[in-house]
């Protein structure tokens, strides 16, 4: 099913139950973030490991099956500038009262969902995370000259975490074609514990 280009991602901070955290203590006042907001939005989203290569199982001198196992999905993310409060939570980096982070090596699980448009530019096809962690590699810095701007974006790896209520799956996936598709259904199903809001207004933190 092919997509034409990247809707957005949206992320959840999850607590020891793996329900999300709303308010003050997560990323919004309903818990989830949505990163679309001029810079603040996604670049590149490149999901790896869906599924493994297939294991030939041999017998009477021929391929007679394939056993397959489950992939470990993750995803490469480049957002253009995420807030720094946003980004220090979700990676983890832990305050020192004086303007100082730090990482201590404890991540926060995450949740994602990655919305993509498909080639009719009005349905999505959707990618659910409902358990994982982000990292940042690497942060690589150069100067600027006269003639262009060094970007430096955040580059972060999404590494997924199998999902019990999920049959232990790490990625499902949705599609707003489907007659039986519902959109706060599927945000409560990737993000446990989510409500939709009762009063009109962004919910966005």
């Amino acid at each position: 099913m092919a997509t034409y280009g990247l809707s957005y991602v949206k992320l959840a901070l999850l607590d020891d139950n793996d329900k999300i955290i709303a308010g003050a203590d997560g990323l919004s006042t309903d818990g989830t973030y949505l990163v679309d907001a001029g810079l603040t939005s996604t670049k590149t989203a490149n999901i790896t490991g869906l599924e493994n290569t297939p294991v030939a199982v041999a017998g009477n001198n021929k391929t007679v099956d394939y056993q397959i196992i489950s992939g470990v999905p993750s995803i490469a993310l480049d957002f253009n500038d995420l807030p720094i409060d946003i980004a220090n939570k979700v990676l983890g980096k832990t305050s020192d009262g004086k303007g100082g982070y730090t990482l201590t090596g404890e991540k926060p699980h995450v949740a994602l969902l990655l919305a993509c448009p498909r080639p009719d530019k009005v349905h999505n096809v959707f990618y659910g995370f409902g358990k994982g962690i982000l990292t940042e590699p690497s942060k690589n810095n150069g100067t600027n000259t006269e003639t262009a701007i060094t970007a430096s974006d955040d580059e972060y790896t999404f590494s997924s975490i199998a999902v019990s209520r999920w049959a232990n799956a790490n990625i499902k996936f949705y599609f707003d074609e489907d007659t039986n598709f519902d959109e706060n259904t599927m945000l409560a199903d990737v993000f446990d514990g989510w409500v939709a809001p009762t009063t009109t207004g962004t919910t966005q933190g």
